[in-house]
């Protein structure tokens, strides 16, 4: 097994892990609250294992450059869509996370430092 499909197979299994637990944790409350933490716990782990995967991202040539390019933007539209989307049923409804907001401000402002330094 090349090392390429070893990470990949490890990725993905890390993602749907953190799947996994994100379904899990929508309604909680048939869990007992030791099991919730344990799960909170656990989700924060992937997540960084995750975040450890793309940092340590390296493509080879222009092509893998690309795509990863693409999966970035293309991951970046999907959450800035389902944040904004969450902003506005909740907003409408008076009753807004303010978690949704930090989030999309987040990674508006992320998106913004990052053009600005790399320019």
């Amino acid at each position: 097994m090349s090392h390429n499909h070893k990470k990949l197979s490890s990725e993905l299994t890390v993602s749907l892990a953190v799947l996994v637990i994100l379904m899990l944790l929508i309604h909680p409350y048939w869990m007992p609250m030791g099991l919730v933490v344990i799960c909170i716990a656990l989700l924060a782990v992937l997540v960084f294992g995750l975040g450890v995967f793309v940092w340590h991202e390296n493509p080879r040539d222009e092509r893998e450059y690309a795509v990863i390019a693409q999966t970035g933007r293309f991951a970046y539209l999907i959450g800035g869509a389902i944040l904004t989307v969450g902003v506005a049923v909740q907003t409408l409804q008076h009753n807004i996370d303010l978690w949704l907001v930090f989030g999309l401000a987040g990674m508006v402002l992320a998106k913004v430092i990052n053009s600005i330094s790399n320019d």
